[in-house]
């Protein structure tokens, strides 16, 4: 409105004819209006890249306790999921076959294979007995107490890695 009144007294004084001066100044103060009302164009919004799922890491653990049990006492689903994939995993990494029905009840017990066999997801205690059952689970000829599979086998004698650093 300031700025209307000073282009107006400016045309006035200028010897411009009265009407002149007041269209002219109608003219600033909706062009100052317009200018003002309107809105500022949104800041622009990058898409942040999700990094890479990284097995193991804080990501993996917080979704494994959110999907552990449900409020009815059972595991949840897609803790079941997993622990069934990891099941045929490690039958498989200790040489037993997980579709033979037969060799899993003979090395995980009857119990631990029905929990394991099912699609509906277990109890919290039958999927803790099962999660023991696979950490205890031996290749053939393994003596106790040892490395579990092959892999940890080379991972044991492997020369410890300095914190940041590689072998």
């Amino acid at each position: 409105m300031l700025l209307a009144a000073v282009v107006a007294g400016l045309t006035w004084a200028a010897g411009l004819r009265t009407a002149t001066v007041g269209l002219l100044a109608l003219a600033v103060l909706v062009a100052t209006a317009l200018v003002v009302r309107a809105d500022p164009p949104p800041d622009p919004v990058l898409p942040r890249p999700e990094p890479p799922p990284v097995p193991g890491a804080r990501t993996d653990v917080g979704d494994l306790v959110w999907v552990l049990t449900t409020r009815g006492g059972d595991v949840g689903l897609g803790f079941h999921r997993r622990l069934q994939a990891a099941a045929h995993v490690r039958l498989r990494a200790v040489g037993v076959d997980p579709d033979d029905a037969a060799s899993v009840v003979a090395a995980l017990g009857p119990a631990v294979a029905a929990t394991l066999g099912t699609a509906a997801p277990p109890r919290t205690g039958a999927a803790v007995a099962a999660l023991d059952a696979l950490e205890r689970l031996r290749p053939a000829g393994a003596p106790p107490g040892g490395p579990t599979t092959a892999k940890s086998t080379a991972s044991s004698t492997a020369p410890p890695v300095a914190r940041g650093g590689t072998a």
